[in-house]
C-alpha cells in the first residue's frame, strides 16, 4: 500500500496493526525552502522535518508516529497555539496546534522517536540533503498517474482511494485490509483470516 501525503491530523488507522502487511510512504509534496510553498514557510519547514525523519529512519514503526505528531501539532500559517487561540479564554479549537514545526518537531521526536537522534535529523534539515529530499518528493508527486488533483491524495496498491469521493479517505483501513486479502487469497485454501483490526474499520464513508 502506498500512502501519499495523508495530511494534517491523520492517521485513520493504527500503523502497528498493519506494519507486517503494508509498505507505507508519506510524501510531503511542497518544494525546497528556496521555493514558495502553497501554505507558507511553515509548510516548507514541516515538510523538511518529515522528509528527513522518514529518510533517516525508514522503519514505519519509528517514523509514523513522529511525522503524524508533527503534522497534528504544527500551527498553520497565521494560526496561533491553542492557549492563545481565543484570547486566553480556555476555549479549545477544533484542531489545536502547539507551535511552529521547529518548535513542535523536536518534542515529537523526543516523545515518539525512540532510538532517533535529534541532532542527526537537524543536520539533515539544515543541509543540502533536506532540500534534495523535498525536491525528490515533489518530482514523485508530479509523476503520479493519475496526477494528484488535491491533497491528501491516497493510493492503495496504485489505486486512488479518495477520488472522486474525498470522504473515502476514511476507508483507508478497510482498503488496506481488502488489498491484503486479495494478495494472500491465491495462496490460501478457503477464507483468508483478517487481522483483528480489520473488523473495526468503517465500511462506508461518513
Amino acid at each position: 500500500a502506498k500512502l501519499v501525503d495523508v495530511g494534517k491530523g491523520m492517521p485513520v488507522y493504527t500503523v502497528e496493526q498493519h506494519a507486517n502487511m503494508t509498505n507505507v510512504t508519506l510524501d510531503p509534496t511542497s518544494p525546497s525552502p528556496s521555493f514558495l510553498c502553497i501554505h507558507g514557510p511553515s509548510e516548507c519547514e514541516g515538510n523538511v522535518w518529515i522528509s528527513c525523519v522518514q529518510e533517516l529512519y525508514p522503519d514505519i514503526l519509528q517514523w509514523f508516529r513522529v511525522t503524524t505528531c508533527i503534522q497534528a501539532r504544527s500551527c498553520a500559517e497565521g494560526q496561533a497555539p491553542t492557549e492563545d487561540a481565543v484570547a486566553h479564554t480556555g476555549s479549545i479549537s477544533q484542531h489545536p496546534c502547539q507551535g511552529q514545526p521547529h518548535e513542535v518537531a523536536p518534542r515529537c521526536v523526543r516523545e515518539f522517536g525512540e532510538g532517533m537522534e535529534l541532532a542527526r535529523i537537524q543536520g539533515c534539515i539544515h543541509s543540502r540533503e533536506g532540500s534534495e529530499l523535498l525536491l525528490r518528493n515533489m518530482e514523485e508527486t508530479n509523476a503520479l498517474d493519475p496526477p494528484a488533483r488535491y491533497l491528501p491524495w491516497v493510493r492503495v496498491d496504485g489505486h486512488v482511494l479518495n477520488y472522486p469521493n474525498r470522504s473515502n479517505v476514511f476507508l483507508l483501513g478497510k482498503a488496506i485490509c481488502d488489498a491484503y486479502v486479495d494478495k494472500i487469497q491465491p495462496y490460501v485454501n478457503g477464507t483468508v483470516p483478517r487481522p483483528l483490526a480489520c473488523y473495526y474499520f468503517p465500511s462506508d464513508p461518513p
